[in-house]
């Protein structure tokens, strides 16, 4: 009996040269049967390598989150939206103030394309109507247009290139915006292309984008400029995955239409970005400098752009954004930027969540008055169904002056409703 048993034993497998041996006599009948759990493998290796080729969308876990319409490479987002927005002050006067309700309808379409693995493709498009229903300001018609194209690894490993575009056609601005005109139909467009390539530790990257603001009217169109930008960058994995050191160089020439008080500016910074447990940052400081093309003035400062976010719980997210820099002015000459941004987030169920942030906008002119801007807001968002979203929200927006009119104080309460698919 023992004899028997014995005799059943499997026996040891032989080596890979065997194996190989096998498949090249057409033995598959006797390798299926001796080694199956190792063809299984090499399917699904085969499979994988299949996928990866074919570069399929990512399925969708959230069960709230927007999965689209899917054909092949290809998906796309619909959106639908309707905001009333009921304000005091719907021309942003010091005095004389007005009451409306502002209507916003917009409806927009996302197209996610990946073609390849290494390429993929966003293009986005949006178009709203505006509608002041006491007319105490003019109606007006909005579009957005957004295409991002990202390359990877091309020519060589570690290489990416990105091109990017963004179009904007719109009829007023926001009231935290200083350097734009309000109530005046302009258009505005920045392109840029990018490259990025990663060696090792190391990272280089340069970029140049063109920004272009034109108003409609005639009487601003003294106003228009373009500007060029580039920018240079270096960085450093200190320690991988956790802690990056970079440094960069930014040079922008801003031209007017109107040929007057053109510029440049210079900017220097080092800094570092990574994560710390639960904590995100990128933290960057130098110096900028900004200088008239005619000579006659110069002005210099330090530059600062930094974002730090951190997260304690899943349900809770706090966020701080700053930055310094030189801007164009709404009308003529140089304007110091100054942006602070702090903004918490509260996750009170699966499907509603709490917004609350603060936002100061400092410009400060080498010409005409100096502008404070800043604003206080809440929203309350709930998730009704996997394709609609419910929001309302409340915020409190002042302006300051040094000399002369423009100070406000508007008071907002606004309700929403989204469909997005």
């Amino acid at each position: 009996m023992r004899r028997r048993i014995a005799s059943k034993k499997r026996p040891k497998r032989k080596s890979d040269r065997w194996l190989v041996y096998c498949l090249c006599r057409g033995e598959m009948g006797f390798f299926l049967k001796r080694f199956p759990w190792t063809l299984c493998a090499l399917l699904c290796l085969a499979c994988a390598a299949c996928h990866a080729e074919l570069a399929p969308m990512p399925a969708v876990t959230d069960p709230f989150q927007r999965r689209g319409f899917n054909w092949g490479h290809l998906r796309l987002h619909p959106t639908v939206s309707t905001d009333f927005t009921l304000t005091d002050n719907s021309l942003r006067a010091e005095n004389d103030t007005k009451t409306d309700v502002l209507m916003d309808s917009t409806a927009g379409m996302e197209m996610l394309f990946r073609p390849a693995e290494y390429i993929s493709t966003q293009l986005t498009y949006e178009i709203g109507w505006h509608d002041y229903t006491r007319d105490t300001a003019k109606d007006f018609l909005s579009h957005k247009g957004i295409a991002d194209v990202r390359m990877k690894n091309v020519f060589v490993r570690g290489l990416e290139l990105s091109v990017f575009d963004t179009y904007q056609q719109t009829g007023n601005t926001g009231a935290l915006e200083n350097n734009l005109i309000s109530f005046q139909r302009f258009a505005s467009n920045v392109a840029s292309i990018k490259a990025h390539y990663d060696f090792n530790r190391f990272s280089i990257s340069g970029k140049y984008s063109h920004a272009r603001i034109d108003y409609f009217s005639r009487v601003n169109s003294p106003f228009d400029y373009s500007a060029h930008s580039g920018d240079m960058e270096g960085a450093y994995q200190f320690i991988p995955t956790r802690l990056v050191l970079f440094g960069s160089y930014n040079i922008t020439r801003v031209v007017r239409d109107s040929g007057i008080e053109n510029f440049d500016t210079h900017t220097i910074l080092a800094g570092a970005r990574g994560t710390y447990g639960k904590l995100a940052f990128s933290l960057g400081s130098g110096y900028s400098r900004a200088m008239l093309l005619s000579g006659q003035d110069t002005e210099e400062g330090p530059s600062v752009i930094s974002r730090i976010t951190y997260a304690p719980h899943d349900r809770l997210l706090f966020s701080l954004d700053a930055s310094r820099r030189f801007a164009a002015s709404a009308q003529v000459g140089i304007s110091q930027e100054t942006d602070v941004k702090l903004a918490a987030a509260v996750r009170l169920t699966a499907r509603g969540k709490i917004i609350a942030d603060y936002t100061r906008n400092q410009s400060r002119r080498l010409e005409g008055a100096d502008q404070v801007s800043f604003a206080y807001n809440c929203i309350f968002e709930y998730t009704l169904l996997r394709v609609a979203t419910a929001s309302a929200s409340f915020s409190r927006s002042e302006r300051e002056v040094s000399s002369g009119a423009g100070a406000f104080v508007i008071n907002e309460g606004r309700i929403g409703f989204r469909l997005a698919w």
